[in-house]
């Protein structure tokens, strides 16, 4: 009866609803110790890697990261951890060079932070519209934005409200144009603790936000 009862609501409840029931994931170096069995298992609804840092540095997992998942066929993608040290055209110059993205990788994404000593807005602005455009020049497609909802509402709102964003909110969901919300950074999954967990917005497939 249980069987019967699961074969039903797979066949009631759309795909994209089922899909979601194992969130996207993010990684870096930083977590160690992948149980890679248990991901093949039940793969995330993405995985989304740090490739790069600034104009130069790269994470030292990332090429060996992404085979894995593009090998277990799990949409992959790459993101650029952005610094305000150096001009936005020699970070996306870095992140095309390294991500060495393709058809059927997620859209190059990258990540805007809070530092301890922020720029003007007009420099975050300017740098920021400097990576797009290599971004787009490159791909034919304009990057997500990863970033806080208070960094949202503080820098980007007023230039670049026709961007795609990934929101960081871990208390509600966010009144923007996400397309993917991180929910949790405490969240355990695979039998880590401490993962950063994303959803899509309800309105978005995974395939608009994959290259095409």
């Amino acid at each position: 009866m249980i069987y019967f009862f699961k074969i039903l609501i797979s066949l009631i409840i759309p795909f994209n609803t089922i899909a979601q029931t194992t969130p996207g994931i993010d990684l870096s170096h930083h977590i160690k110790n992948i149980p890679w069995e248990k991901v093949k298992v039940a793969p995330p609804l993405f995985l989304i890697h740090k490739a790069t840092e600034g104009s130069s540095h790269t994470d030292s997992k990332y090429f060996e990261r992404k085979e894995i998942a593009q090998n277990y066929k799990i949409p992959f993608g790459a993101y650029h951890f952005f610094s305000y040290k150096s001009s936005g055209n020699s970070q996306a110059k870095h992140y095309i060079k390294t991500a060495q993205l393709s058809s059927g990788n997620v859209i190059p994404i990258v990540d805007l932070e809070f530092v301890k000593q922020m720029p003007t807005k007009q420099q975050v602005v300017t740098n920021v519209k400097e990576f797009i455009f290599e971004i787009e020049k490159q791909y034919k497609v304009k990057p997500i934005i990863y970033c806080e909802y208070d960094f949202y509402n503080q820098y980007l709102k007023d230039d670049f409200s026709d961007l795609n964003y990934w929101i960081a909110d871990y208390n509600k969901t966010p009144d923007c144009n996400y397309v993917i919300w991180q929910y949790s950074k405490t969240g355990k999954i695979y039998g880590l603790n401490g993962m950063d967990l994303n959803r899509l917005n309800p309105n978005t497939q995974i395939n608009q936000i994959i290259l095409p």
